[in-house]
C-alpha cells in the first residue's frame, strides 16, 4: 500500500499539510516506482492516474487477448504441409492425420475445403510474390504427358513443364492435386524390400 500525505495546495500554488501548518516542498510516494520529485499536488494526482490509466489499459488489452479468437500459429503453412504429406504420401485418413498432428479435425477439413480451391493460396498464407495455379496450357500439357506414362512421378511432371515453358511460377503440391483430381490417378506408396542374396554353404568336415 502506498505511503503518502494527503496536502492541499495553497493560493499561490504551495503544497501544504492540512491545517496549512507546514509548506511541502515534495511528496515520496514509496510504492511509484522511482522516486519523483513532484512540487503540486494536482502532479501528484496527474502521476497517479498515469499509472491507473496504463494499468488499466494493460488489464484491457490482456482480457482483450484473452477473449478474441485464436490466431493462427507463423507455421502454419508447415503444419498444413505435414497434414497432406500424411494424406498424400502415407495414406492416412484426414482424420488420422490430424489427430497424429494434434490438430482439430474441423480445421483439418478448412484446410482440405481450400486446398480444393487454390493450394498456392494455402500454403502461400501472408507471403509476397505467391505462386500462381496452373494455366490451361499447363493442364493440358500434364494431360498429354501422363497419357503416355502413367507410371510418372510428380518430379517427372515438374520437370516436362519447366522443359516446355521455362520457369513456371507453381508449387510442387498444385501439380499432384491436378493428377489427382483431374487425371484420375492415385499415388501409391512404395516400399523397398531388400533383395535376399544367394548365399553358398561349403560342407563342413567334420574331424
Amino acid at each position: 500500500m502506498s505511503s503518502f500525505k494527503i496536502v492541499y495546495e495553497g493560493g499561490q500554488e504551495k503544497s501544504v499539510n492540512e491545517d496549512s501548518s507546514q509548506a511541502l516542498s515534495h511528496i515520496i510516494d514509496e510504492d511509484y516506482n522511482g522516486l519523483e520529485t513532484i512540487a503540486t499536488h494536482s502532479q501528484f494526482l496527474e502521476s497517479r492516474n498515469g499509472d491507473r490509466i496504463s494499468e488499466v489499459s494493460e488489464s484491457a488489452q490482456t482480457e482483450n487477448q484473452v477473449g478474441s479468437p485464436s490466431i493462427p500459429p507463423p507455421k502454419r503453412s508447415k503444419t498444413t504441409r505435414q497434414f497432406f504429406k500424411l494424406k498424400d504420401e502415407k495414406l492416412l485418413s484426414a482424420k488420422a492425420a490430424a489427430k497424429q498432428l494434434n490438430v482439430s479435425a474441423r480445421v483439418t477439413q478448412h484446410w482440405v475445403k481450400k486446398y480444393d480451391e487454390n493450394p498456392d493460396n494455402l500454403f502461400n498464407h501472408g507471403k509476397k510474390g505467391r505462386k500462381k495455379g496452373l494455366t490451361d496450357e499447363h493442364r493440358k500439357c500434364i494431360k498429354e504427358f501422363i497419357t503416355e506414362d502413367t507410371s510418372v512421378y510428380v518430379k517427372d511432371v515438374m520437370d516436362h513443364l519447366v522443359l516446355v515453358f521455362g520457369k513456371i511460377n507453381v508449387s510442387k503440391e498444385t501439380v499432384r492435386r491436378f493428377i489427382a483430381n483431374e487425371c484420375n490417378l492415385t499415388f501409391k506408396k512404395v516400399y523397398k524390400q531388400p533383395v535376399a542374396k544367394n548365399t553358398f554353404c561349403k560342407p563342413v568336415r567334420k574331424m
